[in-house]
């Protein structure tokens, strides 16, 4: 059967010689694997370049339950990032956000509020002139969605993780909404986070995009 629904590209990776597969969370079945044609191939129906990191899809698909890839019949651009697809910094810290969404999130069932809070953070970041703590602000907020947000920045929720009194301090600040953190505090609060997100996701495992994203804490 054949459905609408809007769409976020979390991940691409060829599958096949003329095939891929594309990690989209969508609006109306959660986190769904898709099998897409290369663009060579005669069965291709999708331009390569609307499946780009975070972009945002007005999509038809066919959806079949239980079936481990499902199948897209059009997908068009939503709206076009100009804000981050034009900033190096900005596209760096979109593919951190697709990949840290895309390893946290399982569940292929349908969650409007979580779908939504992505969509607005890509919008943000389009629009946004201040980047250093936009990761660092993006991971506080997603562990809301994903359950396991602070639930009392009093009590000490993070000595179980190992990390010592200045790492707890530090983020009790960042809980508290401040924004004045220098480069090494910086790079100290995503060590920190992540390691409070392997807490909660084992599975998790290493990330791709941290590498190049911890260079922009010294800009």
């Amino acid at each position: 059967m054949i459905y609408k629904t809007k769409g976020i590209v979390l991940e691409s990776f060829k599958y096949r010689d003329n095939q891929s597969i594309v990690h989209v969370l969508t609006e109306e079945f959660g986190k769904v694997s898709y099998l897409v044609y290369a663009p060579q191939s005669k069965r291709a129906s999708i331009r390569q370049s609307n499946m780009q990191v975070l972009s945002i899809l007005d999509m038809e698909v066919e959806h079949l339950p239980h079936r481990d890839l499902q199948r897209i019949k059009e997908a068009r651009l939503s709206c076009i990032n100009h804000g981050i697809l034009s900033d190096p910094i900005k596209i760096s810290i979109s593919f951190f956000i697709a990949e840290i969404t895309d390893k946290c999130i399982y569940s292929s069932e349908k969650d409007t509020a979580l779908f939504g809070f992505i969509k607005s953070c890509i919008n943000e970041l389009d629009n946004s002139s201040k980047n250093a703590m936009f990761a660092l602000k993006f991971l506080i907020d997603l562990s809301r969605y994903l359950g396991f947000y602070p639930a009392d920045k009093e009590e000490n929720e993070f000595i179980n993780i190992g990390l010592d009194k200045s790492q707890q301090a530090l983020l009790i600040r960042l809980l508290n909404k401040e924004e004045q953190f220098s480069h090494a505090e910086r790079r100290q609060l995503m060590d920190s986070l992540l390691k409070y997100y392997k807490h909660h996701i084992p599975t998790m495992g290493n990330l791709n995009t941290i590498f190049v994203l911890e260079s922009l804490f010294d800009i």
